[in-house]
């Protein structure tokens, strides 16, 4: 904690890694409350928050208000907590159904590969608007 002369900056530095969005990487965060009087120190504080990219959030003057803050805070937490849940159950159930599937569409997929090769075996003759492609075969492969 820091005390200055008419300032006081209360701060917690937070364990865990955070992705930043802007430079796309993790960063350790801090969080910390500045508490000053008068609107000069306010003037100097956002301006040496904008320089180290800090994120301001106001604080409301009564207690009543901040209480409300909080509801609302909470309540959003508890929104997003329910979003991830079903997020989470919502690709386990679409994972579970590929994972089924994943065998016939390989085999679907080898067969498609197999069938675009042989034509891409033929000529296509113009003139006559066909294909052909002469090549010998064994008649122990048509089985």
């Amino acid at each position: 904690m820091c005390f200055f002369d008419s300032i006081r900056l209360p701060k917690k530095h937070i364990a865990t890694e955070a992705e930043e969005p802007t430079l796309k990487s993790p960063a350790y965060k801090s969080a910390f409350l500045i508490f000053f009087q008068g609107e000069q120190l306010q003037f100097r504080v956002k301006k040496i928050c904008e320089g180290f990219r800090a994120t301001l959030y106001p604080c409301p003057e009564s207690s009543a208000e901040r209480q409300e803050m909080l509801t609302g805070i909470t309540r959003r937490l508890s929104d997003l907590e329910v979003v991830l849940h079903e997020t989470t159950e919502q690709r386990k159930a679409i994972l579970s159904s590929i994972a089924q599937n994943i065998r016939v569409w390989t085999i679907k997929v080898k067969k498609l590969k197999a069938i675009y090769h042989t034509l891409n075996l033929f000529n296509f003759d113009v003139t006559q608007k066909s294909s052909h492609r002469r090549r010998m075969v064994s008649s122990g492969q048509f089985q």
